[in-house]
């Protein structure tokens, strides 16, 4: 990952894996969609843009661009999020190079995130650590 150019937006890739939550996953997208207009809104043309992506499994195991705010050449990411799962996930082979996909962004320097419920699966020899947020009700010590 490079950092982005003043001009270009700051990207922020949500993995869509199976059985995460779609509710998290879009409303992720749509907040930070929102955050863009109002930083526009407030900042005028100068004020930093955010260009949000989803990198989604396909069948064949690769991991794919599935969806970008800003079609184009891109700087890279900027941070990669994992959203909830309120089920057990598939294991193994089923998750194709999904692990290693996260594994490699964090290498190049990409910030990943996940919610308390988001997969642990990432938690294989050499993953990244992965930055949560503390529960509701609870702060850091």
């Amino acid at each position: 990952m490079t950092k982005p150019l003043e001009s270009e937006p700051a990207e922020i890739g949500i993995v869509v894996y199976p059985r995460a939550l779609k509710s998290a996953v879009h409303g992720l997208t749509d907040m930070f969609q929102v955050a863009g207009m109002q930083a526009t809104e407030q900042g005028g043309a100068r004020a930093p843009r955010i260009r949000v992506s989803h990198w989604q499994l396909q069948e064949d195991g690769s991991v794919e661009k599935t969806l970008d705010t800003h079609p184009g050449p891109s700087s890279g990411l900027v941070a990669l999020i994992l959203p909830p799962t309120l089920a057990e996930l598939p294991v193994g082979g089923r998750m194709g190079q999904l692990p290693a996909f996260v594994r490699e962004q964090h290498a190049g320097g990409t910030t990943s995130a996940r919610s308390a419920a988001a997969p642990i699966c990432w938690r294989n020899p050499g993953s990244p650590q992965v930055a949560r947020s503390p529960p509701i009700g609870r702060t850091r010590t």
